[in-house]
């Protein structure tokens, strides 16, 4: 029910009634009579009047007409207690008037206490206007909570992000009051307490009770149709297909380093030479499993008298040099591993769930700990993937995470880690190895889905 507020003199109407402006076309064609303008469409049969036909089928039934993209109207009831209180003076739509502030966000709600009262005064702008439909109303204290998330429900169909909250309420980011509204009231236009005779009503019954049922009928169709639309955009707008299309994407795509790659590097690894050509091999070999390249350097060996062409000439086409340092005793090599086996991206179907892929991985590293000596470790927490989305992980109801894992073993055994079959193989994907000190390390990205109940 509409309410009339007396603000410093100033009189608000909270609460009145909002239309999409196509339930109310007219013919406004010069020369065309009063009732022409209502006969558009023309009645297919007579019928009966109601107030909601009438709202729909002229403004002379209406209380304010001033907005753009809807028009607000009071009920017989409601016009009563207007003309009553309002009728040497004028009166404002508080919505109206909300709309009209600057700098308004582009979804917008109002939530302000009527002063002296337990009731509060709620209404939605959307572009600078008053929502259409019953985005205007006055509800007790008690129901304001129920009434903002119902709204947020409705207006999530058609609009990303939730609504801007302005007004005095708890949680309100943007403050203001009736008081600042009633100093703005003059920027729209007063709302009118315009009545309709009987004499009226009866000569518009005829046209109206057609008319309105071909206008609503239309109307329902177009909301229909725009609440479809909504919908299927907010599908596709979802966090959980807009992360599935990127995962899509981005999987198939990634760079994919195996265990069969990296132990077939790693048998490469073992035929390097500690000495060439009176310098000995001074760092740890560092491969890349994605590309097989291998980088490591050599010093010369205390006093020995060999020159750089005394390296250059025991190579043997094992790898090449790259630098040679200024001091004349170190030189920087690369080596590229050819023939290495082929890196396929596994499916993602293969991988197994969050919960179970530490508790099933790490007992096999256990597992191998006393006899073979073999040490491994998780780094860092998990990570979604693909990266880079601004997507939470509670909107997506299945999504792949990955965490850093590195895996040390003696350089003169050729470990499976994990099991060359079985869905750890596939699930981690080896980027480097490194082999220095008699040692191997294997660091990569162990996968895993990960279900949010």
């Amino acid at each position: 029910m509409a309410r009339i507020i007396n603000i410093g003199g100033k009189i608000l109407v909270a609460g009145m009634h909002w239309l999409d402006p196509e339930s109310v076309k007219s013919n406004d064609q010069k020369g065309s009579s009063f009732l022409g303008k209502l006969a558009k469409p023309k009645s297919r049969a007579p019928g009966p009047i109601t107030e909601r036909a009438l709202v729909a089928a002229t403004k002379a039934t209406v209380a304010a007409g001033s907005t753009r993209n809807a028009w607000g109207y009071l009920n017989a009831s409601e016009k009563k207690i207007l003309s009553k209180k309002a009728r040497f003076a004028k009166a404002y739509s508080i919505a109206e008037v909300f709309s009209s502030q600057p700098d308004l966000a582009a979804c917008s709600i109002l939530i302000l206490q009527i002063p002296g009262e337990q009731e509060y005064v709620l209404c939605t702008s959307i572009n600078g206007h008053p929502a259409p439909g019953e985005f205007d109303v006055v509800v007790p204290a008690a129901m304001v909570a129920k009434t903002l998330a119902s709204w947020n429900d409705q207006l999530s169909m058609v609009i990303t992000g939730a609504p801007a909250l302005y007004g005095t309420w708890q949680g309100v980011t943007h403050n203001l009051t009736l008081e600042k509204l009633a100093l703005t009231a003059a920027a729209v236009r007063p709302v009118r307490a315009v009545g309709t005779d009987k004499s009226q009503v009866a000569a518009l019954a005829v046209v109206v009770g057609g008319a309105a049922a071909a206008y609503f009928a239309w109307q329902d169709h177009q909301r229909a149709e725009a609440v479809k639309n909504a919908k299927v955009l907010a599908q596709q707008q979802a966090p959980a297909a807009v992360y599935k299309k990127a995962l899509d994407a981005q999987w198939p795509t990634q760079p994919w380093g195996s265990l069969e790659r990296a132990r077939s590097l790693q048998q490469h690894v073992r035929k390097i030479r500690e000495y060439v050509g009176g310098f000995k091999i001074s760092t740890p070999v560092a491969c890349d499993v994605l590309t097989g390249i291998c980088k490591f350097s050599y010093k010369k060996d205390g006093g020995s008298p060999a020159t750089f062409l005394d390296f250059r000439a025991d190579i043997r086409g094992q790898f090449v040099p790259t630098s040679f340092g200024q001091d004349g005793a170190t030189v920087e090599v690369s080596m590229t591993v050819e023939g290495l086996p082929a890196a396929v991206v596994p499916p993602l179907d293969g991988l197994a769930n969050e919960t179970e892929s530490p508790l099933l991985f790490w007992p096999l590293i256990q597992k191998l700990l006393p006899t073979q000596k073999v040490a491994g470790a998780l780094t860092g927490d998990y990570k979604t993937f693909p990266q880079g989305l601004s997507i939470s992980d509670a909107a997506v109801p299945m999504l792949v995470r990955s965490v850093g894992v590195t895996v040390t073993y003696p350089l003169w055994d050729l470990v499976q880690i994990p099991a060359a079959t079985g869905v750890f193989a596939n699930a981690i994907n080896w980027k480097t190895l490194t082999v220095g000190s008699g040692a191997v390390t294997l660091a990569g990205e162990m996968y895993a889905k990960k279900t949010n109940p």
